[in-house]
């Protein structure tokens, strides 16, 4: 300990101080001083073994937006008590005593505007909403929350203090590529960690930009919940029994080698998939008890690169994308190619790209599966099937996408909103308030007895919903479907898959959920798929007459969360 104290007391000497601290220059949460400590010399202290910590490379990347390069010479790791020892005694007092970052009590206008934007944040948490929308027009600045898919109206501010609120969260409250906040030009930022612990948040990730009003602009900041509290199974999330095993097989055949694409449409819950089925399977992986002389066998190591990390994935080593300057497509382009690059040097087993966006990074995931790793990535499709199509698109080399034992799987997924089970309307009581056309159809082709229809809400919901859960399509490919998509094309190969292999298209898992109880035919039949989909592109009949079935299984208590009043009432 006395040469830890001589270091600590030779860097006071020389006026070096913390930077990290909660109310520095750069601060981190108190719950990651154990991890990091950020020093006025701009060395970056680590604990040992932490350098390539989700939080410290979130941190770095922080500073390289802000113009700061650290470089390996400048990280220096140490142990944890040392960095307690300058958390303790490196710290400014006018650090201390300052509320310029940390935004608790103070007098001052600009705290009383962040103020007023945490007690948003925190509302739209308490209410479990995905994402906050501002509006600012001529006269008043609209808030908004998006709750289980719907928007719903909140407050509204003063146009002038609207302004105010909009500069505040991008330029006080954000890690921002940009220093100044522009409502004239398309700007993207994330809240500052620090404060997105404070909401109860993993992160939260701000898109802002111009209307055709003067002034006039509009900001979303997308809710990133922390996951890592209790991630959702595949039941939960909504994956049918048949869909599940599908995934286990598909993840069985990717960790030798191959590669597992997920697709939707923005917003679809792919994120959320993922790190679903990567912590499963990290946790599968994982020894239950240490290894005599060896420690806990960890099993797999799982690398992603995302833009940014979206879920916490225990376990994972998560890095996000470092770019220079976010206006520069080519660079956004070379930074995904350096970053997938530089994952193959980390001695992955598995690996996680946040997204296929061109060619070159669909033959970069495609090479590393030839390599032994495997892959988990996400393209933007309208089903599973269309996946293929993509990739054929991105002029991907024929020998690999079309080699089952390289594109080992395909998962397509939509979210619709999960019906409250105490309010929720049986279909013979309200099938009158539905048009005649929608009214015939759900009658054709859905078993009413056991349909129901939203209701406008009760103590247990928000205006009858009370979450959401995907409708998906899940293919382990074989060669017979690859050779079809390759000779006859995508409306083939999707016909073959469900009729020959087995398959549950969108479509169908949609009937079985309005089957179950659990969704409101009007709304999946306007929203997520046609019920009559696939008897008009693919001539598959699921009707009462047709030769195809989606019964209901009657799964147990599939609503699942835990039952919450919420009030819409600020």
């Amino acid at each position: 300990m006395s040469n830890m104290s001589n270091l600590i007391q030779a860097a006071k000497k020389h006026g070096i101080h913390v930077l990290s601290h909660e109310h520095g220059q750069f601060p981190v949460p108190n719950k990651y001083h154990d991890v990091l400590c950020l020093t006025s010399d701009f060395m970056l202290h680590v604990a040992k073994g932490e350098t390539l910590n989700q939080h410290v490379r979130e941190f770095i990347d922080r500073l390289q937006r802000q113009n700061i390069e650290i470089q390996d010479k400048n990280i220096n790791e140490v142990s944890i008590t040392f960095l307690r020892e300058m958390y303790r005694h490196l710290v400014l007092e006018s650090d201390e005593s300052s509320r310029k970052t940390v935004l608790l009590e103070g007098q001052d206008s600009a705290s009383d505007t962040q103020r007023e934007a945490l007690k948003i944040i925190r509302d739209a948490v308490d209410k479990q909403a995905s994402d906050i929308h501002f509006v600012l027009k001529p006269t008043l600045l609209e808030i908004s929350y998006r709750i289980h898919g719907d928007i719903f109206h909140i407050n509204d501010k003063p146009a002038e203090q609207g302004q105010r609120l909009l500069a505040t969260i991008y330029g006080a409250m954000s890690d921002v590529s940009s220093t100044t906040y522009n409502p004239s030009v398309h700007q993207d930022a994330r809240l500052k960690t620090a404060l997105a612990s404070q909401c109860g948040l993993f992160a939260g990730r701000i898109s802002s930009g111009p209307t055709d009003t003067d002034p006039g602009s509009v900001m979303v900041m997308r809710l990133l919940y922390d996951s890592n509290k209790r991630i959702q199974s595949l039941d939960e999330l909504g994956f049918l029994p048949e869909q599940q095993d599908s995934i286990e097989l598909m993840e069985r055949r990717a960790i030798a080698g191959g590669v597992n694409i997920l697709s939707g449409a923005t917003g679809s819950g792919k994120s959320t998939t993922a790190s679903t089925l990567l912590s499963g399977v990290i946790a599968k992986e994982r020894a239950n008890e240490e290894t005599q002389g060896l420690g806990l066998r960890t099993g797999i190591k799982v690398v992603t690169v995302e833009d940014p990390p979206e879920y916490r994935i225990p376990g994972a080593v998560q890095t996000p994308l470092v770019v220079k300057d976010r206006s520069d497509p080519e660079d956004i382009r070379q930074s995904w190619l350096r970053s997938i690059s530089a994952m193959v040097r980390r001695d992955p087993d598995m690996c996680l790209i946040g997204e296929i966006r061109d060619r070159d990074s669909a033959k970069a995931a495609f090479d590393m599966a030839t390599t032994g790793h495997g892959i988990y990535t996400t393209l933007h499709t309208t089903d599973a099937v269309s996946i293929m199509a993509r990739l054929k698109g991105l002029n991907v080399d024929k020998d690999l996408m079309l080699d089952p034992d390289i594109l080992t799987g395909m998962i397509n997924q939509s979210l619709v909103q999960k019906l409250c089970p105490y309010c929720r309307i049986p279909w013979h009581k309200g099938r009158e308030r539905v048009a005649r056309q929608q009214r015939d159809r759900i009658e054709k082709y859905c078993q009413t007895e056991g349909v129901y229809l939203r209701n406008t809400g009760c103590k247990h919901c928000v205006h009858g919903i009370v979450g959401r859960i995907v409708i998906a399509e899940t293919i382990v490919p074989n060669m017979e479907l690859m050779e079809i998509f390759d000779t006859k094309g995508k409306v083939r190969a999707k016909e073959f898959w469900i009729r020959q292999m087995g398959g549950i298209s969108k479509c169908q898992a949609l009937i079985r959920r309005i089957n179950e109880g659990y969704v409101d035919p009007v709304q999946g039949d306007s929203s997520v798929i046609a019920l009559d989909n696939d008897f008009v592109a693919l001539g598959i009949d699921y009707s009462k007459s047709g030769d195809f079935d989606a019964p209901a299984i009657h799964p147990q208590n599939y609503w699942g969360q835990s039952e919450r009043q919420i009030k819409l009432v600020s």
